[in-house]
């Protein structure tokens, strides 16, 4: 393999649809530059994997060290001439992998750092050990880029912001699907994942203090749902607050068909 593709898993998320966006779209590449994508944790899989991608699935449970000795034997053995890698742990175990073994390495920032690793000190120490050191970082957005200059210490000139891919024809194509509405009538949505970052507790107590009619639908899953569950119950609107995990989850078990877009 030219290059191997690294990421945390495709449990869910917004990077990992971005990085199968990427994936499916490249096809016409692999004859010329051979490519595969390398999955750390042994999750399921909440989105499709295109048949003819090459994928390995390293099953580290988590686990950083696991990550690094796991990823150090299959470059070793392939000896990719490059490692482009999504996500935070993934990224330091690309950066590492790379210096040990003398590969190249792009590692992509797909949200605040600072904001993102708020909770976890030795993150940022191992962020600010290791991103400076990649040959090339991808920033999802300008201010994702400055914050990792100002905070984390890679150099500006190593840094270029690249915005989400959209794939313009497979919206279309799915807006003209049918989709079960997750309620009747008229609703509010909001659509992200259950972490501290994406901050629905928040979107949940504003629509608490609006007091509107309408019923509030949230699509996304994380580890924040229980929480938010609680909020929910606190302030006494469950009647009206729907937690629908992701998209195509809730509505296999609405029973419907097609996914809701």
């Amino acid at each position: 393999m030219r290059v191997r593709f690294l990421i945390n898993s495709l449990a869910g998320g917004g990077a990992e649809r971005v990085m199968l966006t990427l994936l499916a779209a490249s096809q016409a590449r692999m004859a010329a530059s051979p490519f595969a994508l390398t999955l750390l944790d042994d999750d399921p899989d909440a989105y499709p994997l295109p048949a003819w991608l090459p994928v390995a699935r390293l099953a580290t449970a988590g686990s950083l060290v696991r990550g690094v000795s796991a990823m150090l034997s299959l470059v070793r053995r392939e000896r990719p001439a490059l490692i482009l890698s999504f996500l935070t742990r993934s990224n330091i175990i690309a950066v590492i992998v790379a210096r040990l073994t003398g590969r190249r390495v792009i590692i992509s920032e797909r949200v605040n750092t600072t904001a993102h690793l708020a909770g976890s000190r030795v993150a940022r120490l191992l962020v600010r050990a290791t991103y400076p050191h990649a040959d090339r970082v991808i920033a999802v957005s300008e201010g994702v880029a400055d914050d990792l200059v100002e905070n984390f210490g890679v150099a500006r000139d190593r840094i270029v912001a690249i915005a989400n891919p959209v794939d313009i024809d497979a919206i279309i194509a799915r807006g003209l699907e049918p989709a079960t509405p997750p309620v009747e009538g008229g609703f509010v949505v909001g659509m992200g994942r259950l972490t501290e970052t994406k901050n629905m507790m928040l979107l949940v107590e504003a629509y608490a203090a609006a007091a509107i009619a309408l019923p509030l639908v949230i699509l996304g899953e994380g580890p924040e749902r229980a929480a938010i569950e609680a909020r929910i119950a606190a302030l006494e609107i469950a009647d009206r607050v729907h937690l629908l995990g992701l998209p195509t989850q809730s509505l296999r078990h609405r029973g419907a068909g097609q996914p809701l877009c």
